[in-house]
């Protein structure tokens, strides 16, 4: 399988053997990481890649067995919602919560914390306005 080249780069030629090796064990999560990602349908997650998931469902065993339960047609939803929040919170790296709304408020701490002061007095005023 040749990639194209990216402006100065060389083209690449990648086995597709040796890809298949590398996506065997991930093979029965790959349509979960496909739907979370982005896809025809469903929007990708913020500023989160294909590649990035992909790897971190390849190195965390828990992970790639929680995603397992999307292919079980009998499994129990609550299970099902489970591995999505478990998969969200690792694909943030949070590791001191396991709550998704306080880490959507961490999220938004951070942005804030990134902005000029003038924007973010607008963003803080935002937060307060809405609630």
């Amino acid at each position: 399988m040749v990639m194209p080249k990216k402006c100065n780069q060389q083209e690449k030629v990648y086995s597709i053997r040796d890809f298949k090796r590398g996506v065997r064990e991930m093979k029965d999560v790959l349509l979960a990481l496909y739907a979370f990602t982005g896809c025809d349908t469903v929007s990708a997650i913020y500023r989160k890649g294909k590649i990035v998931s992909f790897k971190k469902v390849q190195v965390n065993k828990a992970l790639h067995t929680k995603l397992l339960r999307f292919n079980d047609s009998n499994a129990d939803p609550n299970t099902v919602a489970d591995a999505r929040k478990h998969f969200l919170l690792s694909t943030f790296r949070s590791r001191n919560t396991d709550d998704l709304d306080t880490l959507r408020h961490q999220c938004y701490l951070q942005m804030i914390a990134k902005q000029p002061t003038r924007s973010m007095f607008k963003l803080a005023a935002l937060h307060t306005h809405t609630l």
